[in-house]
């Protein structure tokens, strides 16, 4: 692959790896929105999401339409969910995988009982929560894409 092809490659790879930049794929992938409503949308601010919307347009993942004085945004390359669903499905594979050890049936000490029974309700992922401490968003959450989630 010629070196200029592979830094294509490479500017797309880079966009993906916000997190914001995937919130607004997303998102967009519901339909063209107008910046003020994906900024909406996603709760940021409008500078914030320009920025966004301005590298993933350079490397072609979205389009934008003038519409007065109006820019909406669209996705312009439909295969970014394929690429994100393949990521996806890895991970979720991998966290099964994860799951799927630590639910192994092994002897616990005494010591790894008894912080168990006393330390309170678990949370979805397996986290124990403490009702005096409020709750935190899921530090494994990831994104949906088509749908589906992790």
């Amino acid at each position: 692959m010629p070196p200029e092809a592979l830094e294509m490659v490479a500017a797309r790879f880079r966009a993906l790896g916000e997190p914001i930049r995937l919130r607004i794929l997303q998102t967009l992938e519901r339909g063209e929105l107008s910046v003020t409503r994906l900024t909406a949308a996603i709760g940021s601010t409008q500078p914030n999401v320009s920025r966004h919307l301005r590298v993933l347009q350079e490397c072609g993942l979205v389009k934008r339409r003038h519409e007065g004085s109006t820019a909406n945004y669209s996705i312009a390359d439909q295969m970014v969910f394929e690429l994100c669903e393949l990521v996806c499905s890895g991970i979720r594979a991998r966290l099964a995988g994860q799951a799927g050890a630590l639910n192994m049936t092994t002897p616990l000490s005494r010591r790894a009982r008894a912080l168990r029974q006393t330390a309170g309700p678990r949370t979805a992922i397996g986290s124990v929560s403490s009702p005096a401490q409020p709750k935190k968003r899921a530090a494994r959450e990831l994104p949906v894409f088509h749908g589906r989630t992790m």
